[in-house]
């Protein structure tokens, strides 16, 4: 029973490998392709079929591509129209905020490094344009006691209306044999990769001292709310907020992201009510993504 799983696993993923990388009604839109081979072009597209891609480029004039040699796609502008918002570069990371996911799926072959604090590292990966795979962990703490630690994440999103965005997921991991736990979640994202609002919620559950005559379990209901405003070509507003039902606990974030073509910087603050008592402006926030 398990190798089936496998196997309808597998025809899943290469159902979807196999979709073609450019619509046909992308045609008007300026895109950033990049290819198998390492090549990258930047263009207006002239024409789409299923097995070909005719790309105006400033330089070069028309080039023909062939659908099967694209690794990623990335659009700079809406379908007929040659204005890139006054960009010159697409939000290399508007699948996140600070450490929650928008409903905007990451890309195929499309992926990130993300740490936070020194400490936490993560890497996510699209395997196809709609599902997402992830794994965090924070290393420094496996060769402590007790301290072996690790997360798998997963995300499936689709654009189901113009920049209206859904999603569903999973996190989930271990410390241990002191404690693990997990959230799944639903996500609504409306707007573009530059400038758009996300609203969502889980369900988390906690065990701590699992298998002891200690062991604690704790589940709650979770809401997220979470936005990015991008000021300039390399600026960006973000905001995430959670409240958790039990104990009836909310946590603000906010700050600003600097972005690069591969690499963004983000500095924030952590704060509540309680927070706020001992540092007005919040426990400060700070993390770095490279774009894979």
């Amino acid at each position: 029973m398990k190798n089936r799983w496998i196997i309808v696993i597998g025809l899943f993923l290469l159902t979807f490998q196999g979709m073609a990388q450019i619509p046909e009604n992308r045609t008007g839109q300026l895109a950033d392709i990049s290819m198998k081979d390492g090549t990258r072009v930047i263009g207006k597209l002239e024409q789409v079929t299923p097995d070909t891609v005719v790309l105006f480029t400033a330089y070069f004039g028309d080039l023909t591509l062939l659908q099967s040699q694209i690794k990623v796609v990335r659009y700079l502008s809406e379908p007929d129209t040659d204005i890139p918002a006054g960009y010159t570069f697409v939000n290399p990371n508007a699948s996140r905020h600070f450490f929650s996911p928008t409903a905007i799926p990451l890309k195929k072959h499309e992926g990130y490094y993300q740490n936070f604090y020194v400490a936490f590292n993560m890497v996510n990966w699209g395997f196809t344009n709609n599902l997402s795979i992830g794994v965090a962990a924070v290393p420094f703490t496996w060769f402590m006691e007790d301290g072996m630690n690790i997360a798998l994440t997963g995300k499936l999103g689709f654009e189901v209306a113009d920049n209206w965005y859904l999603s569903g997921g999973f996190i989930g991991g271990f410390l241990s044999n002191v404690a693990y736990g997990g959230i799944g979640f639903g996500l609504i994202t409306y707007g573009t990769e530059d400038n758009n609002v996300t609203l969502g919620g889980g369900y988390a559950g906690l065990a701590v001292d699992p298998g002891s005559e200690y062991e604690e379990q704790h589940e709650t209901i979770v809401y997220n709310a979470a936005g990015m405003l991008r000021l300039s070509d390399h600026f960006a507003l973000v905001t995430e907020n959670w409240y958790f039902a039990v104990p009836d606990f909310l946590l603000l974030s906010y700050g600003g992201r600097y972005m690069g073509d591969k690499v963004t910087v983000d500095v924030g603050f952590v704060n509540n009510g309680d927070l706020v008592k001992i540092l007005p402006i919040g426990i400060p926030l700070l993390g770095v993504v490279i774009y894979l």
